[in-house]
């Protein structure tokens, strides 16, 4: 582990205990669920990068996945079978500790080579009509390293996925990318007006940065650029511990807010705001308010 986020998993782990019992409960439990997950994901190591690979129904997320893996791993559109739960494709090194972490069951190992460590995830769609499918999309891109999300020329801009998932997370843009899928049935020419388009809604949801990449699952249109991204961030293998850092500032900020607004059962003295202010501070890298 980093000693920065060494540092800062300690420092929220400090606030989350300042607050318990003084403040709303909510924040303080979540601030708890984070550091608890932080140990238990850097106790796994960092030589894997979890990728989950997240959409609609029919952006073609699956035939996706299985064109990364150069083989049919998991159904695509009809044939998919009725299922809530992910499957995993698995290069190098072995990753059963990590995907029991992640409970996933469905796993195949796909070889070695430039993507040696990744664990690739393909979720089912998170507007499924199934509640079952929608909460285990919901549980894997809370806890995974990347997530990629999976949109075509038609679903882009829709606003159940920009209001339900993207502004949520827009203290998470280091740790998304986004394909537009199925660029071949775009002119040339209009390919690179599209992802302006979605870049700039992006940018309007918080997540300036976020990188789009137009492709084709089916044709292989931008197929080794995307391939390149994802082996750059599993080569450096920092990808855990930027989505843990992301998490932890979230967390911060969240309990400094219920400083503001609490109703809880207690007060905190003003020797406790002192260090919970530090405490916070420390946590989010950057200053933070506790009147």
């Amino acid at each position: 582990m980093s000693g920065g986020l060494d540092q800062r998993l300690a420092a929220l782990d400090e606030a989350a205990g300042l607050a318990r019992g003084r403040l709303d409960p909510a924040p303080v439990d979540a601030a708890e669920a984070v550091v608890r997950r932080a140990g238990q994901r850097l106790g796994l190591g960092v030589e894997a990068t979890v990728v989950a690979l997240a959409g609609p129904t029919g952006a073609g997320k699956s035939t996706l996945f299985n064109a990364l893996a150069g083989a049919e791993l998991s159904s695509p559109g009809v044939r998919r079978p009725t299922t809530s739960t992910a499957t995993a494709a698995v290069w190098g090194a072995d990753g059963d500790a990590l995907l029991d972490w992640l409970q996933v069951g469905r796993r195949h190992r796909v070889g070695e080579g430039p993507l040696d460590g990744l664990v690739l995830l393909d979720l089912p769609d998170f507007d499924s009509v199934q509640d079952a499918h929608r909460l285990e999309v919901e549980r894997v891109i809370g806890i995974a390293d990347l997530v990629v999300w999976v949109v075509d020329p038609q679903k882009y801009a829709d606003g159940a996925w920009h209001e339900r998932y993207l502004r949520p997370l827009a203290s998470h843009a280091g740790t998304m990318e986004v394909v537009l899928n199925q660029a071949d049935r775009l002119a040339p020419d209009a390919r690179p007006a599209l992802a302006r388009d979605l870049t700039g809604l992006l940018r309007a949801d918080g997540l300036d940065g976020v990188p789009v990449h137009a492709v084709s699952a089916r044709t292989g249109l931008g197929l080794p650029e995307l391939r390149d991204a994802i082996a750059r961030r599993v080569a450096a293998r920092t990808a855990a511990a930027a989505r843990l850092e992301a998490d932890v500032r979230s967390a911060a900020r969240a309990l400094g807010a219920g400083c503001e607004t609490s109703s809880g059962r207690g007060e905190v003295r003003r020797e406790e705001r002192a260090r919970l202010t530090v405490a916070l501070e420390e946590a989010a890298g950057v200053p933070t308010v506790v009147r």
